[in-house]
This record gives structure tokens, C-alpha cells and sequence, in this order.
């Protein structure tokens, strides 16, 4: 009889496990997702470009992915809005990299387009965004 007992409670249990599990998941997928264009005006190919929430430690995957994005080319990529401060850091092909960290940070709200440079006098990689 005490083996009845224990299973009248299993239908109320699974159906409270399941809410709390139901309302973990809706909170991971609620972030706000927003665009960044990232424009290469370089000259150079951008072989890879990181952005992290800033202060992360490390860089986590390559956005780009299996691509590049060559000389006059740009690429969108999305990222978590609901953070305002990201370290970000763009590999070219000759190996030279670009990346703003702690009080550098870039602080994106909303969509952002991203242009990168190259000053062949200073021979120095740099940004513009808006």
C-alpha cells in the first residue's frame, strides 16, 4: 500500500519538474540579439575576429567560422545585446592582429557597423564604428 502512495505524487512532481526545467530554458533564450557589420577596408583579409563579454578570460571561437572576409568585404555577425562592453580582437592574413580589452572595450547598443582600416603611413590597424 505504501508503494501506492509514493506514485500519486509522481504526476504533480513531473508536472512541477517540468515547469522549473520550461522556465530555465525560456530564460537562456531570451537574450536580445543584435547585428554588428564589420567592413574591411584594410587591404588585407580579416582571417578571424573574436568578441567576448568584456573582462572574459580568453577568446572563445572564431566567429568567422570556415570564412574570411577579404579587402572591400564586410560580414555580419550577431551578438548578445543584453551586455554593453565586449573585448574584441580581428586576425589578418599577415598575422598582425587589432583588439580593444578592459577600459577599450567596445560598447555596442544596438546594430553597429564596424569599419576597419589600415594607415600605411603609421603602418597601424584601426577602427571607426557607429
Amino acid at each position: 500500500m505504501t508503494e501506492m502512495k509514493n506514485f500519486k505524487f509522481l504526476p504533480m512532481f513531473l508536472l512541477i519538474f517540468g515547469i522549473v526545467i520550461g522556465s530555465f530554458s525560456n530564460t537562456a533564450q531570451a537574450a536580445t540579439w543584435k547585428n554588428l557589420e564589420i567592413v574591411n577596408t584594410t587591404g588585407k583579409t580579416i582571417d578571424a575576429v573574436y568578441l567576448v563579454i568584456s573582462g572574459y578570460e580568453g577568446w572563445g571561437k572564431d566567429l568567422l567560422g570556415d570564412t574570411v572576409i577579404k579587402n572591400g568585404k564586410s560580414k555580419t555577425i550577431r551578438y548578445n545585446a543584453d551586455y554593453s562592453r565586449f573585448d574584441f580582437r580581428i586576425v589578418f592574413s599577415d598575422g598582425k592582429e587589432l583588439k580593444w580589452t578592459d577600459n577599450n572595450a567596445l560598447k555596442l547598443t544596438g546594430k553597429w557597423r564596424l569599419t576597419v582600416f589600415y594607415n600605411t603611413q603609421t603602418k597601424n590597424y584601426h577602427v571607426h564604428y557607429n
